[in-house]
């Protein structure tokens, strides 16, 4: 396990331990800093996904990627404008695999794609999930402030109960098969 991959998971955490002990001023000027550091190195990740893009690619140049990319851009914005409620449930379910992506990507790689993905998404939903639990009044405004829509209940314990069971297990059975994986690699190289 890498120290960026180490060090990301126990941020991740240390960030939804803060924001349960800080007030909400704090909390604010706190993820404007963030955003403005962290967030601005974040999006420029874009561009080294899109080289990795290029490098495996001989049909794409780099113009028609970047094309490709703002007119994504362009279309999640105009979406946001036209359909808030369609724009905020595809931020979040995209968000949800992109945060499960960004932490186990070199994890599992001997995985088949589907439960990679399924893990990606359940993972980032967890994640996303617990932030919802820990600030449930404030989601509920900024959802009805999105969309206008009034919602009483999030169900965040039976949400975050299935997603944290599905990971764990996920877990548990791909760090089984990489001691297995393992073991077999080691006698392999001792015959």
């Amino acid at each position: 396990m890498s120290n960026i991959f180490r060090f990301s998971i126990v941020t991740s955490f240390l960030g939804l331990w803060i924001t349960t002990h800080v007030p909400e001023s704090f909390e604010l000027v706190f993820g404007f800093i963030l955003i403005f550091t962290f967030g601005m190195i974040h999006g420029s990740n874009d561009l080294l996904i899109i080289d990795k893009i290029l490098e495996k690619s001989k049909y794409y140049s780099k113009l028609s990627v970047l094309t490709a990319y703002l007119l994504i851009v362009s279309l999640a914005i105009l979406i946001f404008y036209w359909a808030p409620t369609l724009a905020l449930l595809l931020f979040v379910l995209f968000s949800a695999y992109h945060f499960g992506e960004q932490h186990w990507e070199h994890s599992f790689t001997k995985s088949n794609p589907l439960t990679k993905s399924t893990f990606y998404f359940c993972y980032g939903m967890l994640i996303l999930f617990l932030l919802f639990a820990f600030n449930d009044t404030g989601v509920k405004s900024i959802i009805f402030e999105i969309t206008g829509r009034q919602l009483v209940n999030l169900h965040t314990l039976p949400i975050l109960a299935t997603l944290g069971i599905y990971t764990g297990i996920v877990l548990i059975i791909e760090l089984h098969y990489s001691r297995i994986l393992q073991k077999w690699h080691l006698k392999s190289y001792s015959l």
